[in-house]
């Protein structure tokens, strides 16, 4: 098997025992990889019609790319976590140059002001 990733098995099983004593092992089954390329590829040859000789080999390089896609996809952040964190960043950002302008004045903690900028930045 290839050493790029491929997203780990597609349906896990943990390793055990058969009733009769015989062992399997957790690693047996299909890639993720393996199991998005197949849908691709599926959803290509439905949409397409049966590949010729000649397009085979383009419809299985097509469908491995659309699952490395979806694997990479599937690895990245969630933009909603990506939009929060950058919120928090700037509030804590602007809770911290506010906490040096007020301590030189006597004024709120440095955790009150994060605490402000927490809560502003969860929209509370």
């Amino acid at each position: 098997m290839s050493t790029q990733h491929n997203g780990g098995q597609a349906f896990p099983v943990p390793a055990g025992n058969y009733s009769g004593g015989e062992s399997w092992s957790s690693d047996e089954g299909m890639s993720l990889r393996d199991y998005f390329a197949a849908k691709a590829m599926a959803a290509y040859v439905t949409k397409e019609g049966p590949a010729s000789d000649e397009d085979g080999d383009f419809v299985a390089k097509y469908a491995y790319e659309i699952a490395d896609a979806m694997l990479r996809e599937r690895a990245a952040p969630p933009a909603s976590v990506t939009h929060a964190a950058s919120d928090l960043l700037a509030a804590a950002r602007q809770a911290l140059a506010m906490w040096q302008w007020d301590e030189s004045a006597g004024g709120r903690s440095a955790r009150e002001h994060l605490q402000s900028a927490i809560a502003k930045a969860e929209g509370r």
